[in-house]
């Protein structure tokens, strides 16, 4: 048996592009490897750890932070939002494409943090809140009632 022992290493195998992207991780993904990146690469580009990065393209992470959604919109190059299927959820893809936490964008809307949470839960608000959130969906403010 000789002095030493021969060193394997072991490649990565590519996994398949995925056709359908759900997730914003999964757009990350394809993205990435679209473009032929390492992982190391794009999370410094975002300014985030690789591992974090991992993390959104396996699923086992969501994006925490709402000030992180710009920069991967900007990344991506497109917008990976689907469709919304109600008002609350268009209200909540509004905020974070411009990266903000419920707080702020309530603040920014004039209304109180607990109102803006309840209609991006598709609860029931007062006619004239409604108007304003509707306002803030379509960057139209500040409102003026």
């Amino acid at each position: 048996m000789p002095p030493y022992e021969e060193i394997r290493r072991f490649r990565q195998r590519p996994s398949e592009i995925i056709e359908n992207p759900q997730t914003i991780g999964q757009h990350l993904k394809r993205e990435r490897q679209l473009r032929k990146m390492l992982q190391k690469d794009v999370a410094k580009e975002l300014g985030v750890n690789q591992w974090t990065l991992i993390g959104w393209e396996k699923g086992t992470k969501q994006i925490s932070q709402p000030s992180m959604f710009p920069k991967v919109i900007c990344w991506l190059g497109y917008d990976p939002f689907s469709e919304p299927d109600t008002e609350g959820e268009e209200l909540r893809f509004a905020r974070l494409r411009r990266g903000l936490t419920a707080r702020q964008a309530a603040k920014e809307a004039g209304v109180d943090q607990g109102t803006w949470l309840r209609f991006e839960n598709d609860r029931e608000v007062a006619p004239d809140t409604r108007k304003r959130l509707l306002h803030f969906i379509s960057g139209r403010l500040p409102f003026n009632q």
